[in-house]
């Protein structure tokens, strides 16, 4: 808000705003964005959606981690292929 009342009015010539602006217009982007919750929350699901590879690749050898990741960025590759023609 500071930053905001230092810089606005001198650029543009709008009046300062106070607390309560300030906290409407953080409302106001935070539904405009969607971006609801922290970074915190996040992070830990982002794991529980990719734990069944994670599992997977751990009873692997380095060998068999090595061809599994090849056959799928080649799968990957082959279906973006697929996708352009």
């Amino acid at each position: 808000m500071g930053l905001w009342n230092l810089l606005i009015p001198a650029i543009t010539g709008w009046s300062c705003i106070n607390y309560w602006q300030a906290l409407g217009l953080a409302v106001l982007f935070r539904l405009l964005t969607g971006h609801f919750g922290g970074h915190f929350g996040r992070h830990f699901g982002h794991r529980g959606r990719h734990r069944h590879l994670h599992e997977r690749m751990h009873g692997m050898s380095r060998e068999e981690r090595k061809e599994f990741i090849m056959k799928r960025l080649n799968r990957f590759s082959d279906e973006q292929a697929n996708y352009e023609e």
